[in-house]
């Protein structure tokens, strides 16, 4: 069995297992809960960025980070990997990992232990969020029909900046986004994965 070390929160994680379900690898995969913050863990000794996700398969071999495994899983399933509807899907999935980016690193900034929150970057990343939503909407509306490991991505994205960060009004930025939001995160691979139940 593969090992994917994983935390329920993350949204990294989240589009890697369910990338891997959504291609028949779910029943491959056993998932460890894993966390960056605790020194000395397995996680740490397999990955230098001591990040989730990381997939360690039956051999021993580590693969890290989220685009990497989802790519592995793409080429174990022999799925298409080059054409313009893959490439789309790859620029569907980095748009929805920067919008992670910045919604995670707005969530850390909130908890800082050494004083307030900046509110330069705190501004930054929420308007990055905002204009990736819209983004999205402009250019990649009609390739989100399909339940591919780019779409999969963005759902986990913008579910994540619901979660943590639920004052950005991302959906008035780009409504259309938020009525397909509303409908993937009613699939049950959504709602098995949902963070909030953790």
């Amino acid at each position: 069995m593969m090992k994917l070390y994983y935390s329920i929160t993350s949204p990294y994680s989240r589009k890697v297992l369910l990338t891997a379900k959504s291609l028949g690898y779910g029943d491959q995969i056993t998932l460890v809960l894993g966390s960056s913050l605790e020194a000395g863990s397995t996680l740490h000794t397999i990955n230098p960025l001591a990040k989730v996700p990381a997939l360690q398969l039956d051999n021993g071999q580590v693969i890290f980070d989220s685009p990497v495994i989802v790519e592995y899983f793409l080429g174990l399933a022999g799925a298409e990997q080059s054409g313009p509807a893959y490439f789309r899907q790859r620029q569907i999935e980095a748009v929805a990992d920067g919008l992670m980016d910045a919604a995670v690193a707005k969530t850390m900034e909130t908890r800082r232990p050494d004083g307030a929150p900046s509110d330069f970057w705190m501004g930054r990343w929420e308007t990055a969020i905002l204009r990736s939503a819209a983004y999205t909407e402009a250019t990649f509306m009609e390739d989100l029909d399909s339940w591919q490991f780019g779409t999969i991505g963005l759902a986990c994205a913008l579910d994540y900046v619901c979660f943590r960060q639920p004052d950005i009004n991302w959906q008035q930025a780009a409504p259309k986004l938020a009525t397909w939001y509303e409908t993937v995160c009613q699939k049950p691979a959504m709602v098995e994965t949902d963070p909030r139940k953790g």
